[in-house]
């Protein structure tokens, strides 16, 4: 038989559940559940505090009325900075493979989070030198002409790689030719998405300078 579920609080929050027939429409506004395939009914009811301190949550289920104390504290909002910068600044063999030459963290925010972008400039072009990060998994994440564009979650460190030696690629055409000399990557900006919230976050203490030497 179909049950409604009312919670309420002390300071005025009101939200209404109710468990369903198979056929049964849910009213706007409402959290339903038919429970078709369990004799056990779960419905979830969100409740969005109006105010910090002592709440009292009560939950109304026909005849039956339960309540529940809870502390209310006040949202901190703690968005990611970067940290931990290395610079290497060491001379490179230009013939050598995917080299090292600086690593950045980030801090811990309030809720997980996803790199979107990482926007650089530096003083070659991106198909010259091919600019990758590696997360602390040893993923690789391959940069495009305007920045990186990951899809993994974040991992708590990020190394910049840079792949120096001439390739050739499917047209027969060389690739990659770094010129000797020192140059210089600036990591720009960093654009993150909270994983429980959708909202893009900004990072603090960019831009952050990497410089290296190829021989």
């Amino acid at each position: 038989m179909p049950v409604t579920i009312e919670l309420s609080s002390s300071d005025g929050f009101l939200k209404t559940g109710k468990v369903v027939t198979p056929n049964e429409s849910c009213p706007a506004g409402v959290s339903c559940n038919a429970c078709v395939f369990s004799s056990i009914c779960e419905v979830l009811l969100d409740y969005h505090p109006k105010s910090t301190g002592k709440q009292i949550i009560t939950f109304t289920v026909n005849d039956v009325i339960k309540t529940v104390d809870i502390l209310v504290t006040p949202y901190m909002k703690i968005d990611p900075q970067v940290i931990n910068v290395t610079n290497l600044d060491i001379n490179y063999n230009k013939n050598l493979n995917h080299q090292t030459i600086g690593n950045f963290e980030f801090t811990q925010a309030d809720e997980p989070m996803t790199v979107d972008k990482i926007e650089y400039s530096s003083d070659f072009s991106w198909v010259d030198g091919f600019l990758q990060i590696q997360t602390g998994n040893g993923q690789l994440i391959f940069a495009g002409p305007s920045g990186f564009v990951p899809s993994n979650p974040l991992s708590s460190q990020l190394k910049l790689m840079m792949q120096l030696n001439s390739q050739i690629d499917a047209y027969g055409n060389s690739r990659f030719q770094i010129s000797t000399g020192k140059h210089s990557i600036i990591i720009n900006k960093v654009t993150l998405i909270g994983q429980s919230s959708g909202a893009y976050r900004y990072v603090f203490n960019l831009p952050i300078t990497f410089t290296f030497e190829v021989k």
